[in-house]
């Protein structure tokens, strides 16, 4: 038999008392067994799915990982489901929707340091196909995706997956400028770097 959760108290003219944690009540002894009662069944309600993704872009704050599957679910018809990425380099910009049998439409967006957003690309066809948005020459900078139903069905059971390929940034390369020698005998060492990218970093 395993240990008993039971509380040992001590008063101050030396008596010993035992509590019995689980029924709530005083007991004889660390060895009384205390009938348990059995708790009546619990009944949850059925499972709902709420709105997992944000509806309009000007409450966007999180940035979603690239070249990552992000999974999400369409749940009426008149959901919008709005992501946000960051591009941090400038060439080939690449984003696919796989839907889950339904008719979802893709646009890509992209926000100027203003909070203005253009649009760059989108796929509207007809159709449960992979849709696909390629730009070859995206710029740089925070883009917003939307997903939504094209013409009313939805599956709030089974995912679409979202995928945001950004450009890649070059490599920096570190240069050892020089080595000099302390005092203490140690030697302090001086890097540069080779950025061969147009910016030192992007800011969000």
């Amino acid at each position: 038999m395993g240990c008993l959760p039971r509380l040992i108290l001590s008063s101050e003219q030396g008596q010993t008392f035992y509590f019995d944690v689980p029924a709530l009540r005083f007991v004889e002894s660390l060895e009384e067994v205390v009938p348990t009662v059995t708790p009546p069944p619990t009944f949850e309600p059925p499972f709902a799915l709420t709105d997992d993704a944000l509806d309009e872009p000007v409450y966007l704050y999180d940035f979603q990982l690239e070249d990552t599957d992000v999974n999400y679910y369409i749940n009426s018809p008149t959901d919008y489901d709005w992501f946000a990425f960051v591009s941090q380099a400038e060439g080939t910009l690449k984003v696919s929707l796989t839907p889950p049998g339904k008719n979802y439409g893709l646009r890509v967006v992209l926000v100027d340091f203003d909070g203005n957003g253009t649009i760059v690309g989108e796929d509207l066809t007809l159709g449960d196909e992979t849709k696909q948005v390629i730009i070859p020459n995206a710029m740089r900078g925070n883009y917003i995706v939307r997903v939504w139903s094209l013409d009313g069905p939805y599956d709030e059971s089974q995912p679409y997956t979202l995928r945001f390929e950004p450009p890649k940034p070059e490599k920096v390369i570190p240069i050892l400028e020089c080595v000099a020698e302390n005092a203490d005998g140690t030697f302090t060492a001086h890097f540069g770097y080779e950025n061969p990218n147009s910016y030192i970093r992007l800011y969000r």
